[in-house]
């Protein structure tokens, strides 16, 4: 086998996932604080990488916003970008002029670490077959084909794939899942594949496993793709127990079992409990967050000095109430507030409610809270009220 092409496309978030926006990458998302989902496929084909083999990014529907934090996540030129909002052409276009013997393809929703040395040795006998893999026997968006095998597959549904609002989805799940032959497992770590819950089980994973051998051999893999400044600032007042910061954390109160994502600032007095709090939120005095989810602000607009306002209860430690609108997504007395949350002075938010991206802090003034299990949207028809 001369080499292998592996292409990850990304059309943003998995479908019916809460917290995210329309728009955004999936690959530019922080998974593990200063770590993207992306960074878990370069580290995955980093020997891949080395030996002159290719990686392509796929893109469909993604922001200019999004799409500029991909590009500099990529500050060595590796892979390359293609965007496919003008069709499948320019994939097409692409594996034919690929020089691969065999193509691997993924979604950027599998957050993994595998063991490679299986896949040359399935591609080698893979008999002109298109075989779909599983991860700890779970099946996963994750193909494997001869190159003019799979060029042969995407001629064949050429037209029903220009012919789709969504070519990423119809690839995945309507021609490869239904052409593949064969599904052959792979050894590894599945960490994230399309539930939220998973996310905030992987973080706190992280945080059970602190200096563990397989979890500091993962970090250390992670730090030698990317560069990060780890400086963060804990006041003499400010106290970290058990919990993770990433870079440019801020901390004058606490954080308990709790990992801090980069830019966030904790207030003075304020607590964070068993929480997974994303890229740039800024939390204000005397506040309580517990056993919650909280999603990257993200806005251009000015924000106001606080994400997350002063004297805000947000959770609740002890409870396991499932959220109404997302009981698969949103359970275990987990709360979630999504992307580029504003939450007013003094606003209580119990356990299982979940906060879609966007809502205004106007919006949420007009209850006194949100009662557990409840959800509450940017538009005007959707709340639980």
């Amino acid at each position: 086998m001369e080499n292998i092409s592996f292409y990850l496309f990304d059309n943003g978030p998995p479908k019916k996932i809460p917290g995210f926006k329309k728009g955004i990458s999936l690959s530019s998302f922080p998974f593990w604080g200063d770590y993207f989902f992306l960074d878990f496929t370069i580290l995955n084909w980093k020997s891949v990488r080395d030996d002159s083999s290719n990686l392509f990014i796929v893109l469909e529907g993604i922001n200019d916003r999004s799409l500029l934090a991909v590009s500099e996540r990529l500050n060595s030129g590796f892979p390359e970008l293609l965007r496919l909002d003008n069709g499948i052409e320019v994939f097409l276009d692409s594996l034919k002029s690929n020089h691969s013997d065999y193509v691997f393809l993924g979604t950027s929703s599998n957050v993994c670490i595998i063991d490679f040395d299986k896949v040359f040795d399935i591609a080698e006998n893979a008999n002109n077959n298109i075989i779909k893999f599983s991860i700890g026997s779970i099946p996963v968006d994750l193909y494997i084909a001869e190159r003019k095998e799979l060029v042969k597959l995407i001629m064949k549904n050429r037209r029903k794939l220009a012919g789709t609002d969504n070519i990423i989805d119809y690839l995945f799940d309507r021609v490869l899942l239904t052409d593949f032959t064969v599904m052959e497992n792979l050894k590894g770590t599945l960490f994230f594949r399309n539930n939220l819950m998973q996310i905030y089980r992987s973080n706190m994973w992280l945080i059970e496993n602190i200096g563990s051998v397989f979890s500091l051999d993962i970090q250390n893999k992670l730090n030698s793709i990317i560069n990060i400044n780890a400086e963060s600032f804990v006041s003499g007042d400010g106290f970290v127990r058990n919990s993770i910061l990433s870079s440019r954390v801020e901390i004058k109160g606490s954080a308990e079992n709790s990992i801090i994502f980069p830019g966030v600032r904790i207030g003075k007095n304020s607590r964070v409990i068993n929480s997974v709090l994303m890229s740039g939120n800024n939390i204000g005095d005397n506040s309580i967050i517990s056993n919650t989810i909280i999603f990257p602000s993200i806005n251009d607009h000015l924000l106001p000095e606080t994400t997350i306002g002063e004297g805000v209860t947000i959770g609740n430690e002890r409870s396991s109430v499932i959220n109404r609108r997302y009981p698969e997504q949103i359970n275990s007395g987990i709360t979630v507030l999504g992307f580029n949350p504003e939450i007013p002075d003094g606003y209580q938010v119990e356990a299982g409610c979940y906060i879609g991206p966007d809502v205004p802090f106007e919006k949420l003034r007009k209850h006194n809270k949100l009662t557990k299990g409840s959800s509450i949207f940017s538009g005007e028809n959707n709340d639980d009220f």
